[in-house]
Parts: C-alpha cells; structure tokens; sequence
C-alpha cells in the first residue's frame, strides 16, 4: 500500500513540476520576479523583449515601427515633425509559420485582424510604464519604447485608446 501512495505522490509531483516549468516558459514569470523587473499585465519585461523582437523584425527600421498604426485600434499620430492627426499605414507583412496558421484555423474570424496588432506593451497603455521604462534603456528598444510612452502620456490625458468599431 505505500509503494502505490508513494508513486501516486511522485506522479504528482512529476506532473507539477513540469506545469510549473511550462508555465515559466511562457510567462518568464518566475526569472522576472527574481531579478526584479518591471511588469505589465503580469508579464515581466523579459516576457515582451521578445515580443517586441518579433515585431520590429516585421520592418525594415525601428522608425518604421513606430509609424505603424494596428487596425481596428485609434492611435494617434504624435508631431515629430512629420505628420499630425489619425492615420492607419497598411499592415507589415507577416512570415506565417507553422505554428501561427495552424492557430489560424482556431481563431475567430472576427480575431485575424489583430495578427497585425504590435505587441500590447508598445501601444502605452495604462500600467505598462514600468516596463517600458526598462525598454527604453535599451538601445535596441529606444525608439519604439519611448513612442510608446508618449502614447501612454497621451492616453492619461485623452482618457484612453478606443476601439474603432469598423475595420
């Protein structure tokens, strides 16, 4: 009768260990807390580095990620000297992997358009100042992360980003 509680337990434990590891795989949750970063929507900012990796690799400079605006969502363009008002660019090409249209097939249809979303931290919304914060002292970031400050400064004055009902 021990040896199968025994078993039973070390089953258990086997099964959550590996959860846990799973689940630090895909948050970084745990490698976050313990080298004290900043997070934002329970991520920590070695959870979106890569995010933000993915997607500056989608053009061709780090300026011309800034100048995106995701469809389906108002963004404001900010004055830098070149444009003042609401625009949308058209959506950066995107490499499919085998990963991203298999989920193709199980996403609604009414989510494909947010595919071409950039990752949530670099829209400034409210909460994810400490992390870009961190972004920014980066070089890599810089550019894109300060953009997104300046969105979130925007935001706390205007009230907030909205949603377009039309794509």
């Amino acid at each position: 009768m021990k040896k199968w509680l025994r078993r039973i337990l070390i089953a258990t434990a086997l099964v959550a260990l590996t959860l846990g590891v799973l689940y630090e795989m895909a948050t970084h949750v745990g490698r976050g807390w313990l080298r004290g970063e900043a997070f934002f929507e329970g991520r920590p900012t070695s959870y979106w580095r890569p995010h933000c990796d993915e997607w500056l690799t989608r053009f061709e400079t780090p300026e011309k990620a800034t100048r995106y605006i995701p469809p389906g969502l108002a963004v404001p363009i900010l004055d830098d000297h070149e444009h003042v008002g609401w625009a949308s660019l058209p959506p950066p090409s995107r490499p499919p992997t085998f990963w991203s249209k298999l989920l193709d097939r199980f996403r609604p249809e009414e989510e494909h358009w947010k595919i071409y979303w950039p990752p949530k931290v670099l829209l400034g919304f409210p909460g994810a100042e400490p992390v870009l914060e961190e972004l920014v002292q980066e070089e890599k970031y810089r550019v894109i992360a300060e953009r997104a400050l300046r969105y979130n400064k925007f935001y706390r004055v205007s009230g907030g980003p909205t949603l377009m009902l039309s794509r």
